[in-house]
């Protein structure tokens, strides 16, 4: 009885996969802008199954911000970002 009871915890954790297992998953869009001083870096979020939806995560002293990769200022700051990174590789 006990290796059924286990069998079927398996199956659920296998099947049915808790959220909390993606404690960084992007699950909505934050309202507003973050200023550019705020920003220390950015990861991309695509859309999979279990992160619903396309993101660039901003990660900031206050933690991350998740915004939606289509708005102007999102692909501004991440450009910024994109140039203040390989100005740092190259040793500009």
């Amino acid at each position: 009885f006990i290796k059924t009871d286990t069998n079927v915890s398996l199956y659920s954790q296998i099947v049915f996969p808790s959220f909390t297992a993606y404690p960084d998953c992007c699950r909505r869009y934050m309202r507003g802008k973050l200023p550019y001083s705020a920003i220390k870096g950015y990861s991309v979020q695509t859309d999979t199954e279990m992160c619903p939806i396309n993101a660039i995560i901003f990660h900031t002293k206050k933690g991350k911000a998740c915004a939606n990769p289509a708005l102007k200022w999102v692909i501004d700051k991440q450009n910024k970002e994109q140039m203040k990174s390989s100005q740092v590789a190259g040793g500009s």
